[in-house]
């Protein structure tokens, strides 16, 4: 079979070179999609007084392959190659590629022998073009665990040349420059694109994330995304839950140190807590936020603000529970435990206190000074009476005195 092709060769290019070139053909190149036909109109330039043309041969080479890819020998009825591609001589020397594939894709030879004798070689070049698949994304692992390491992968198959895959978060920022792609090709040619996104469940905070497929020019051909399950902090009951914030200083004082924590559990996705003092200062940048699993697949989050110096002037201090939209669900208030004060439950019991210490001495006073009062008039009666003559008083005297 070689030997009949390399012999159709020699003949056709001493047939060729033995006649006079006086045509020229034309042939534009083209772009095909795969899987479909594509046609390369070609034309002949005819001089002046030339009409009609037939083709007695015509041959298609390939660049950089051996064999031609077509053959045709019209008066011997032979046609040889690739049956996929067709001419079309009703009119001119066209041809038609069907069923495209990227294999077709290349720069080719057009050569004829016609009635007018022969033509310069024709040039085309075919290109082919095929539109990926909507893109799939997955995670893994496939059910996320708090503290896991997620990692989203997006692919997109059969489709050529290649493009890019790139990714954005809920916010539109583009996260592309933290994935890496990988290209594949397949056995019919076409490509599947690969893109990995590593990611930490704080990202995924974030709520959603899409993979967006771009062709060779850059331009958008398809997207999916791939979001977290639930909108906020819930628990069963589809109310969110409130947090509890306490202190993990049994006392304080003013000027010294505190750590207060805050925990809200029964929510997915991952949100995160806030804290604000009185006045609405913003303190979550000296605040630690750990998230832990609290069952069917729920989360638990708990947040420990570290005060160094602590103006009991800025209480009470709030911590605000976000959810994965950054939406406030709920918020708590907390008054620190101190040892350098009386708390208020305190002074009121104090005050009392005093109050009825304070009575009972003014009670006593007053009793010590009327007591002191009547002891008083008791001498003074005393004093009177020893002071009074005995003879105006004792009977017995006076008889006395006549004796």
């Amino acid at each position: 079979m070689a030997v009949k092709i390399v012999l159709i060769l020699l003949l056709f290019s001493v047939s060729l070179g033995n006649a006079k070139r006086v045509l020229d053909v034309e042939c534009q190149s083209a772009v095909g999609v795969a899987g479909e036909n594509t046609k390369i109109p070609c034309s002949f330039k005819l001089p002046l007084g030339y009409n009609d043309v037939t083709i007695y041969e015509a041959m298609i080479i390939k660049k950089g392959q051996k064999y031609p890819l077509l053959y045709i020998n019209k008066p011997g009825n032979v046609v040889k190659g690739d049956p996929r591609v067709q001419p079309l001589y009703k009119t001119a020397p066209s041809l038609l590629f069907t069923n495209t594939t990227v294999s077709d894709e290349g720069e080719y030879e057009y050569r004829l022998q016609t009635s007018r004798g022969q033509i310069k070689d024709g040039k085309f070049r075919l290109s082919v073009t095929a539109e990926y698949h909507k893109p799939d994304i997955k995670s893994w692992p496939k059910v996320i665990k708090v503290g896991d390491r997620v990692v989203l992968y997006c692919n997109a198959s059969g489709g050529y040349p290649a493009g890019g895959i790139h990714w954005f978060n809920s916010t539109g920022a583009n996260w592309t420059e933290r994935a890496t792609l990988k290209i594949m090709k397949r056995d019919d040619k076409l490509l599947t694109m690969f893109s990995k996104l590593p990611l930490t469940v704080t990202d995924l905070s974030r709520k959603s994330f899409r993979c967006v497929v771009l062709n060779s020019s850059f331009s958008e051909v398809g997207e999916t995304s791939f979001s977290s399950i639930g909108e906020s902090w819930r628990t069963g009951s589809g109310e969110h839950q409130q947090p509890v914030l306490t202190s993990l200083s049994e006392n304080t004082k003013d000027g010294g140190g505190a750590e207060l924590c805050c925990n809200a559990s029964s929510g997915h996705p991952v949100g995160t807590i806030h804290w604000f003092d009185s006045t609405g200062a913003n303190w979550t940048e000296r605040a630690t936020l750990k998230i832990m699993e609290a069952g069917k697949n729920l989360l638990a989050m708990s947040s420990k603000l570290t005060l160094t110096s602590i103006d009991f002037r800025l209480e009470p201090f709030k911590c605000v529970v976000l959810n994965s939209s950054f939406s406030e669900v709920d918020e708590a208030k907390f008054d620190l435990p101190r040892t350098d004060a009386l708390t208020k439950p305190t002074v009121v019991i104090a005050g009392v206190i005093v109050l009825v210490i304070l009575g009972l001495v003014i009670i006593f006073l007053y009793l010590s000074v009327k007591n002191s009062e009547h002891q008083q008039l008791l001498r003074i009666r005393v004093l009177r009476t020893m002071r009074m003559p005995t003879s105006r008083t004792d009977p017995n005297l006076k008889n006395m005195g006549h004796v």
